[in-house]
């Protein structure tokens, strides 16, 4: 039986036909939220996260007082996304992942809204060190719905999660939220950073995304300040 295409991801697909097929031009304005949902009877919510999606994947830009508009050429391109392990051997370091909690809980409210799981649903908790070249880069806390991937062992873990989706499901990367937060060094991390309680550090919230805009991944990063430095394009 063909699962059903949700009603978002229909007017998402059918914007990015138009933008390919140049029916809208860079620089076009797309019709409004209001337009969209009396075309497609749906919500203006539907039609928000049709357009989120396709402003997270480079094709739209949102500028506030001035509408959606579809993106400049020049911005247009396939998403790469590189794992810690990828990012690191291409600087020509050693990496290892080190688990240190290993954990299946049941998911509270805000995990199972990011993860789209029902209440009861269970999730893998995991903490991970990530290494290179034997020194501690960052610090991971993991989400990962345990009835959608019932395959994921701990030795996974212990290498690359992104492997894991690729390689054993299948499953297509298309791209990832990050919100950036300041955080102070609390007892746990000053032990594992040898660093001194209450120092600043950057942590990243991270929503990884499959091709049907599912979230397979939510993991709250926390990264070395001396040894691991945040650094974003933004066109």
């Amino acid at each position: 039986m063909t699962k059903q295409l949700a009603q978002y991801k229909k007017i998402e697909n059918d914007i990015l036909k138009q933008i390919q097929d140049k029916k809208y031009l860079p620089e076009d304005k797309i019709p409004t939220e209001n337009a969209l949902a009396k075309a497609y009877g749906v919500s203006r919510v539907t039609v928000r996260k049709a357009t989120d999606n396709l402003v997270a994947k480079g094709y739209l830009t949102r500028v506030q007082g001035s509408g959606t508009r579809v993106a400049n050429q020049k911005t247009l391109s396939a998403p790469s996304i590189l794992g810690f392990e990828t990012q690191m051997k291409q600087l020509g370091k050693k990496v290892s992942s080190e688990v240190v909690t290993y954990e299946i809980r049941e998911a509270n409210e805000t995990i199972r809204s990011i993860l789209g799981l029902s209440q009861g649903e269970k999730v893998y908790y995991v903490e991970r060190l990530r290494k290179a070249d034997g020194l501690i880069f960052l610090f991971e806390v993991t989400h990962i719905s345990v009835s959608r991937f019932p395959e994921l062992s701990l030795s996974y873990l212990s290498k690359s999660k992104f492997d894991f989706f690729h390689e054993i499901k299948d499953i297509e990367i298309t791209h990832q939220n990050h919100t950036i937060k300041p955080f102070l060094v609390d007892e746990n991390l000053s032990e594992l950073f040898h660093l001194p309680v209450n120092t600043p550090i950057n942590v990243v919230e991270n929503k990884t995304y499959a091709d049907d805009d599912t979230v397979v991944d939510f993991s709250v990063n926390y990264f070395h300040p001396e040894r691991y430095e945040l650094c974003y394009t933004r066109k």
